[in-house]
C-alpha cells in the first residue's frame, strides 16, 4: 500500500501547489491604472477609463462600449506584479444584451509597442458567462492587454476588468531574474512535460504493482 500511496500523493501534488497559491493574499492591480492604448481611442463617454474604475455595481453608462472585430485595451499597472487572475464584469451583469464571447488577455514586462506579447488567457463561447473569472500560471507582468473579438463587428459592453496578484518579493521565485516572453513560454513547456512524464510514470508503476499482485 505504501508505494501506491506515494504515487497518488506525488500525483496530486501539483494540484495541490496551484490551490495553494491562489490562497495567497492576492490585490487587485488594475484599479484606477490608466489604459495606455484602446481601439476605439480613449474617449470619456462610455470610454475604457471604466474598465479599472474600480466600481463593480456601476451605472449602465460607466462601461467601456466598443463596436470593432477586434477591441483592444493596454493596462499598465506602473510596475512589474505576479498577476495570475483576472476577472471581467460583462454586459448582462446589468443590461439584456449580448456578453462578450470570444476573448484572450496577453501579458508583457516591456513596452508593449517594442515586444511581443505572451498569451495567458484564450476562451471561447463564453457568452453565457456574466462574471468571468481566469486563473492563469503566476507570470511577472507590467502591461496586461485584453482583446475581444470575433469575425465581424459586435458590440462590447464591459463594466470591470480586473487584473489580481501581488507584489514581486525576494522570496518570489520570478524576482531571481526577469524572465523574457521566451524564458516564460519555455517554462511553462518544461512544466507541462514534466507533469505528463509524472503522470505516465505513476500509470505504469500502478499497473506493474496490479499485475504483480495478480501473480
Amino acid at each position: 500500500m505504501k508505494p501506491i500511496f506515494l504515487c497518488l500523493c506525488l500525483l496530486a501534488f501539483p494540484l495541490w501547489q496551484v490551490a495553494q497559491d491562489q490562497k495567497n493574499d492576492l490585490k487587485l492591480l488594475s484599479c484606477g491604472k490608466p489604459i495606455v492604448f484602446s481601439s476605439c481611442g480613449i474617449k470619456k463617454y462610455e470610454g475604457p477609463a471604466y474598465l479599472v474604475d474600480c466600481l463593480t455595481n456601476p451605472k449602465i453608462t460607466e462601461k467601456w462600449c466598443a463596436t470593432q472585430s477586434n477591441n483592444v485595451v493596454i493596462i499598465d499597472l506602473g510596475k512589474p506584479y505576479i498577476v495570475s487572475k483576472f476577472v471581467q464584469h460583462d454586459c448582462k451583469t446589468l443590461e439584456p444584451f449580448e456578453n462578450i464571447s470570444n476573448y484572450k488577455i496577453y501579458v508583457s514586462m516591456h513596452d508593449p509597442q517594442e515586444y511581443e506579447w505572451i498569451t495567458v488567457v484564450d476562451k471561447k463561447g463564453q457568452e453565457d458567462i456574466k462574471i468571468k473569472t481566469d486563473i492563469c500560471v503566476p507570470v511577472k507582468a507590467r502591461y496586461i492587454k485584453y482583446e475581444a473579438y470575433a469575425d465581424k463587428p459586435f458590440t462590447v459592453r464591459l463594466y470591470e476588468f480586473e487584473a489580481w496578484g501581488k507584489e514581486v518579493s525576494q522570496k518570489d521565485i520570478y524576482s531571481s531574474n526577469e524572465l523574457t516572453i521566451k524564458e516564460t513560454k519555455r517554462n511553462c513547456d518544461v512544466f507541462i512535460f514534466v507533469l505528463i512524464g509524472l503522470d505516465i510514470l505513476i500509470i505504469v508503476f500502478l499497473v506493474f504493482l496490479f499485475v504483480k499482485i495478480k501473480k
